[in-house]
């Protein structure tokens, strides 16, 4: 599966917590709320690699590069690249919701 299907179906689930299944503006909050996601969680990996792997980062976009090579060498990267991952995810559906109910109560 690809990142960018994971993390749609991440932001999906996580709306679906908060928001109306049947209401017609989740598929546009899903969007809009996926593209924040992905800058967010983009922001997130590429601080937690070092200058030397920036640049080996770099070489390898210039690459036309699949979802299981990016996957190779963040998990070659990042110590428990898996767990941080998961970490990352519940620390954006945390703030996410936290933020939603921020706005709740000043409505």
């Amino acid at each position: 599966m690809s990142f960018q299907k994971n993390n749609q179906e991440f932001i999906t689930s996580m709306l679906m917590k908060v928001w109306f299944a049947d209401d017609e503006a989740l598929p546009l909050l899903v969007d809009q709320t996926l593209s924040v996601f992905e800058d967010w969680i983009q922001t997130e990996i590429l601080s937690a690699i070092s200058d030397d792997q920036m640049e080996k980062f770099d070489t390898l976009l210039s690459q036309d590069i699949s979802d299981e090579q990016l996957y190779n060498f963040f998990n070659q990267s990042i110590k428990n690249f898996d767990s941080f991952m998961d970490w990352l995810y519940d620390q954006f559906e945390k703030m996410y919701i936290s933020n939603y109910k921020q706005s709740l109560n000043k409505s």
